[in-house]
């Protein structure tokens, strides 16, 4: 649902991704800044139990980013020195690449808006301006950051399964978009489960500090710039929450519907308010449990399957090298050590028992049954990550379209929970955000008069919404060849179908562009001058065959004439 549309306040939240200017305060400590840090710090702690679990998926699933319990020493650092198997990580890669590639995909229309009278959404200056309004939305994304961000977005729902974007005007890009790892962000929600809150804490260099706040800056950053320790972390939170009060009418950034407090935590103190239009941070869950704040992912939910294919692997390259490198039996004496067991090596014996010999120790490892158990791990790892159904999206060559309908939509009975999630608590959200901020700027058309006091709902046509939808194409087709069958021995039942309206249902579904479909109007005009046409041509051949009858009537009458002329000669 995309709303708050005439709003024409400009919003302004200075802070670490933000190009746009402040309501900066005095640095001095205040209840705010205290009230900032312990809501975080409570917050935090109640999600003490995710931050374990969330550090042993990353472990084997994103690896680089396997930094929420522990602490990174030096860059680069990598945690992944035990891992043996990287299923999990290329599953949750395609996911990802899926994810981007059928519902955001740059290089495809994946949404149209609406209104939700579908009477105004064929009149014309309507239909002209939601269509520029749609590409011009479209142009912004995909002229900036947004690509790279999102898919960085869906690497964490498939992961720990919450995602956090965050969508700020940029003066040079109009917006910019931040993928905000978890480890910064706690959430709040609202009494409908809407996430409302979020606060992020996270570090900045002394230098990027003052670069946005100058000599407002909190007494921490101004100690080391004096200091010349620009390059110095401190230590900031950023909270975004709905405003309880505010005067509606104002158009100052601290009378948004949401505020924005920065503070700085080492002095505790509020270094800059302001507010948001719209909630800027889109935070979406995978999957989620009544009660829950925070989502769950296919790598929490196959954390043991995952945990199971690394120890096998580990222990199938264990075995193999046994097989490979066998460890040796030999006699307690006839040898000179050390032994020489590489390639070419001379090994000296001692005169004694003749029998005395080296030997490889069997281990009788059986590599196949390993190799079988290990591949089916992987292929449960695959399934909970809907590998197939996004290969399946992607290669077609050989399956009829019925086929693949038929397996995309069983594929889709698991995904399309987690398709209409995504659409309402991040893409829904996104796109309004950009709208805002787009007819705030006075990028997009003047609406129409038509428009005035009206919702425009976000209607998705990428790849997986449109699959969503099409078992109810599924049903009207089977309809349609049912009473086929029917009309052959009762033709009146093909009076029952509306025709025109499976047309614009089907239309709808597929998210055919409504200026591919006639309105009822432009078919009225095309059906009426059509039947006059018709009849014309019927008056036509009439006419014509009027003038025939009466050249045959002549012609008998002449006959009769000439018959009755002779008659009397003679």
């Amino acid at each position: 649902m995309v709303t708050n549309r005439y709003n024409s306040n400009t919003e302004v939240s200075k802070g670490p991704n933000s190009g746009s200017g402040g309501e900066n305060i005095s640095s001095t400590t205040d209840a705010r800044a205290e009230k900032v840090i312990k809501r975080f710090d409570r917050l935090k702690s109640n999600r003490s139990n995710w931050d374990q679990v969330w550090q042993e998926v990353l472990k084997y699933v994103v690896p680089r980013k396997a930094w929420v319990t522990r602490t990174r020493e030096t860059a680069g650092e990598r945690p992944d020195d035990d891992l043996y198997d990287t299923t999990a990580r290329r599953a949750n890669q395609i996911l990802a690449a899926g994810f981007h590639g059928n519902m955001t995909n740059p290089a495809t229309k994946w949404f149209n808006l609406r209104l939700q009278d579908p009477a105004l959404n064929r009149v014309a200056e309507v239909k002209s301006w939601l269509a520029d309004s749609e590409n011009k939305v479209l142009d912004v994304l995909n002229s900036t950051n947004f690509n790279d961000q999102i898919h960085e977005t869906y690497i964490d729902l498939g992961s720990i399964g919450t995602s956090c974007l965050l969508v700020e005007e940029d003066p040079i890009d109009i917006v910019r978009f931040t993928a905000v790892f978890i480890e910064e962000v706690v959430i709040d929600e609202d009494a409908h489960g809407r996430v409302t809150t979020v606060y992020r804490k996270f570090k900045m260099s002394a230098k990027a500090a003052y670069e946005l706040w100058k000599e407002r800056s909190g007494p921490k950053t101004l100690e080391l710039m004096k200091d010349d320790k620009w390059d110095e972390k401190v230590t900031f939170i950023h909270c975004v929450s709905p405003r309880e009060t505010r005067d509606t009418f104002s158009q100052r950034s601290v009378d948004m519907p949401f505020e924005s407090l920065h503070v700085e935590v080492d002095s505790r103190k509020t270094i800059a308010e302001g507010g948001f239009n719209e909630f800027p941070y889109m935070v979406a869950r995978f999957n989620k449990v009544a009660g829950d704040m925070y989502g769950y992912s296919p790598g929490v939910i196959l954390l043991p399957d995952i945990k199971m294919v690394n120890a096998m692997s580990k222990t199938l390259i264990k075995a193999a090298q046994k097989i490979v490198d066998p460890p040796l039996i030999m006699p307690h004496d006839g040898f000179l050590l050390p032994l020489k067991t590489v390639p070419g090596g001379i090994n000296y014996k001692l005169s004694g028992n003749a029998a005395d010999r080296i030997e490889p120790l069997e281990t009788k490892g059986n590599i196949p049954i390993g190799r079988d158990m290990i591949n089916d791990y992987k292929q449960a790892i695959h399934n909970g990550y809907f590998t197939d159904l996004f290969m399946l999206l992607a290669d077609r060559k050989n399956m009829t379209a019925t086929e693949v309908q038929e397996r995309v939509a069983e594929k889709m009975v698991m995904l399309g929970p987690v398709v209409g999630r995504l659409h309402s608590e991040m893409l829904d959200p996104i796109i309004n955000r950009v709208f805002g901020v787009l007819l705030r700027r006075g990028i997009l058309l003047e609406p129409p008069e038509a428009l005035q006091g009206r919702e425009l709902v976000v209607e998705y046509v990428s790849p997986l919404a449109l699959a969503q939808r099409r078992e109810a194409v599924t049903s009207v087709s089977s309809l349609l060849q049912m009473t086929g069958g029917i009309a052959q021995f009762i033709p009146e039942v093909i009076d029952k179908i509306n025709g025109d309206m499976v047309i614009d249902e089907a239309a709808e579904i597929f998210g055919v562009s409504p200026e591919i479909i006639r309105d009822a109007e432009q078919v009225a005009n095309i059906r009426e001058g059509r039947a006059k046409q018709q009849q014309e041509q019927r008056q036509l051949e009439l006419a014509a065959g009027a003038v025939e009858a009466d050249k045959t009537l002549s012609e008998s009458e002449r006959n009769a004439a000439e018959a009755e002329s002779l008659r009397n000669q003679k």
